[in-house]
């Protein structure tokens, strides 16, 4: 007597890279693994980031993604792996990072034109995953990302700090503000902070535009869309005071001391 069933060989699996390479530890980052071999085999079908395991979806044979899973091991490389049966594992050498979620909380100035160009700075936690870790460098996959306005490349400074330049507004009517986030990874995100854009002011008039070199002189600034301006100021040869909104076509800045008689520029700034 005896039962027989069947049983499959294939060829052994082949891993050649994957990316993103580096996600939060909470998971759910979307990995493309590329390499060879790869059979539609339904839940047996796994990706493995280190002990823990997510299911995997065939493509071709060459071409797979997977969700990351949730790790407790940040800043350390996990052994990335594919099995077909959930027990032989594909045996390259290829590593995925974990990294603790950045927090986004401060931007600065969170606002700008709509013709974008505006340096922002971004405070925060945790921009810095991989401080002292050489093998990994994430810097070609840190952006702003600024809704529909799509990405902008960000710079990290800090552990605490990143900086990026808005882009355009380019819609029609324009949008009037975006939830600003932060990716390290070309993909997960930060919570949002609002960012806003103005069309800048337009000046027409400003008197009197002479006074004493002791300063004190009120300069009344006529023009439209004041009310758009954020922390407007006043340079007057590289001095810089603080400009008062009056109403939406009104501001006013007092000249401040000046070292010698003479004319110089005074400017107005958003």
């Amino acid at each position: 007597m005896y039962s027989s069933l069947p049983y499959r060989y294939y060829e052994p699996v082949f891993v050649s890279h994957i990316r993103p390479r580096y996600g939060p530890k909470d998971g759910g980052t979307t990995v493309y693994v590329w390499g060879d071999n790869f059979l539609d085999l339904g839940d047996d079908f796994r990706c493995n980031f280190g002990t823990r395991s997510t299911k995997a979806y065939y493509v071709t044979d060459t071409f797979l993604w997977c969700r990351s899973a949730a790790s407790d091991v940040v800043g350390k490389a996990m052994p990335f792996s594919v099995s077909l049966n959930r027990q032989q594992n594909s045996k390259q050498d290829v590593e995925y990072w974990y990294y603790n979620d950045p927090t986004l909380q401060k931007l600065i100035p969170d606002f700008g034109p709509l013709g974008g160009k505006q340096l922002v700075t971004l405070k925060g936690n945790n921009f810095y995953p991989f401080d002292f870790v050489n093998d990994v460098n994430n810097a070609n996959d840190t952006f702003c990302m600024w809704g529909p306005l799509g990405k902008t490349p960000a710079k990290v400074v800090s552990s605490t700090e990143a900086r990026c330049n808005s882009p355009p507004n380019t819609f029609t009517p324009p949008l009037t503000e975006v939830q600003l986030q932060l990716t390290l990874n070309n993909q997960n995100v930060t919570e949002g902070m609002e960012f806003i854009f103005f069309n800048p002011p337009g000046i027409t008039e400003a008197t009197p535009l002479r006074g004493p070199t002791y300063g004190g002189t009120e300069v009344h600034i006529y023009g439209n869309k004041f009310n758009h301006a954020r922390d407007p100021v006043c340079i007057f040869g590289g001095i810089t005071v603080d400009a008062k909104f009056v109403t939406p076509s009104h501001m006013t800045c007092l000249s401040p001391p000046f070292h010698k008689a003479g004319e110089t520029t005074m400017t107005v700034k958003y």
